[in-house]
């Protein structure tokens, strides 16, 4: 988590990684989620910043990751080794992503 909240030091100065990030009680998903909705607060470029830096981290290959800031329509899922990670990007909920450990 320390390694991911840096990270995003390199994008912004004025958001912090508890801004972003939610670990689950069983501690297997880490989502990263904005205020919905979008605002100039919190924008989805930074959202889509600190959800690179999640997959990332859990070893998400390159073409995975750079398809996150894709527009699409739905919530998107792909799995690579050990992990499941979804997103999604909605003007009115927010940037929404989610990655998994899977056991």
């Amino acid at each position: 988590m320390a390694e991911t909240a840096d990270s995003i030091k390199t994008y912004t100065d004025k958001l912090t990684a508890d801004q972003f990030f939610e670990l689950s009680a069983d501690g297997d998903t880490l989502r990263v989620v904005t205020a919905a909705p979008v605002t100039n607060a919190v924008t989805r470029s930074e959202a889509l910043n600190a959800a690179t830096c999640v997959f990332r981290e859990a070893g998400a290959p390159d073409l995975l990751v750079a398809r996150l800031g894709v527009p699409t329509t739905g919530e998107q899922t792909h799995g690579w080794q050990g992990f499941t990670g979804t997103w999604e990007s909605d003007n009115e909920r927010g940037y929404r992503a989610r990655v998994t450990a899977v056991r």
